[in-house]
């Protein structure tokens, strides 16, 4: 998975782009490994840290999200949140609760 980190407005270090890099690589992996392409872009507005999430995956899906805080990391936290719970809502669609078997359909 190649993963694009921009930073506007403020310079990042490495320790937050190693931070950053390897959450959502975590985050993503719990739920996919399917995934071919994230970007993280991180905006300084006055006091405020804005983030902003995308990632890409084989089946076509793009899940987007974005979260504010009072710094970087609190910014990315809450938009990883946010990329994580759709990425598990759309596993648990597509996942395949009841799978229909000819044994557990017999009747006796």
């Amino acid at each position: 998975m190649r993963i694009q980190l921009s930073a506007i407005h403020f310079s990042s270090g490495d320790g937050f782009r190693t931070h950053a890099e390897t959450r959502l690589r975590e985050g993503i992996e719990k739920y996919t490994e399917r995934a071919t392409n994230a970007s993280v872009t991180v905006l300084k507005e006055g006091h405020e840290f804005q983030t902003d999430c995308s990632v890409h995956l084989a089946s076509g899906m793009i899940a987007k999200s974005q979260g504010r805080g009072s710094d970087a990391y609190a910014s990315f936290e809450q938009a990883l949140e946010r990329l994580e719970k759709q990425l598990r809502r759309h596993k648990r669609r597509i996942t395949d609760h009841h799978p229909r078997n000819a044994e557990s359909h017999r009747s006796a």
